[in-house]
């Protein structure tokens, strides 16, 4: 996956075009290109070879309209080849964000399994609490026949 400012760099455009270009062709791009409000964008391979096209044929001057013609036709362009070298880069800062992940979901686990035990004491207190009541409620019905004695 690409961010858009891997995209920017490897078609020399502002971030600003990389996404006009992800909003204008997103029809031919993954969801991931376009997500919803508050999530950030990533690229697939497949996204860069639609960007690869649209660069292409932005150098030779065409129209929009005309790149949104050789998309639908199937045409797809070539993503540089310092692509990868790209997200090569990015891997040790992926792979702090991999181990921060896993670290949250085991500390969620975790919860998760102390809220579960939390709640089987919760009931199992509650059922005691029943029966207690239970009790106290047959002891003043024997404190009331003793006093009617």
């Amino acid at each position: 996956m690409y961010t858009a400012t891997q995209v920017s760099q490897l078609f020399n455009v502002s971030r600003e075009t990389a996404r006009r270009w992800a909003q204008e062709f997103k029809l031919y791009l993954s969801p991931t290109a376009n997500p919803e409000k508050e999530r950030q964008r990533a690229f697939t391979d497949s996204d860069m070879e639609v960007f690869a096209l649209i660069s292409e044929m932005k150098t030779q001057g065409r129209l929009f309209e005309d790149i949104r013609a050789a998309l639908g036709a199937g045409q797809r362009g070539h993503a540089p080849a310092n692509a990868s070298a790209l997200v090569q880069a990015d891997i040790p800062r992926t792979s702090a964000l991999q181990i921060r992940i896993s670290s949250l979901e085991t500390e969620l686990t975790r919860s998760i399994d102390s809220n579960k035990h939390l709640e089987g004491r919760l009931d199992e207190l509650t059922r005691q609490l029943e029966a207690t009541k239970k009790e106290l409620r047959e002891a003043y019905k024997q404190i009331g026949r003793l006093e009617g004695e």
